[in-house]
């Protein structure tokens, strides 16, 4: 139960980061960390 939980904070703090990153300007870090939190969710 406390993985799991982990895991999707995980995925959240990368999405927080990735809207950051987008609304700065820096698009192709955005996507990098859009497709990690993807991957942190799906357990890759």
């Amino acid at each position: 139960m406390v993985i799991s939980i982990i895991i999707i904070m995980m995925a959240g703090m990368a999405s927080t980061s990735a809207v950051q990153d987008t609304i700065t300007g820096h698009y192709m870090h955005g996507l990098g960390r859009i497709y990690e939190g993807l991957v942190n969710t799906a357990g890759w």
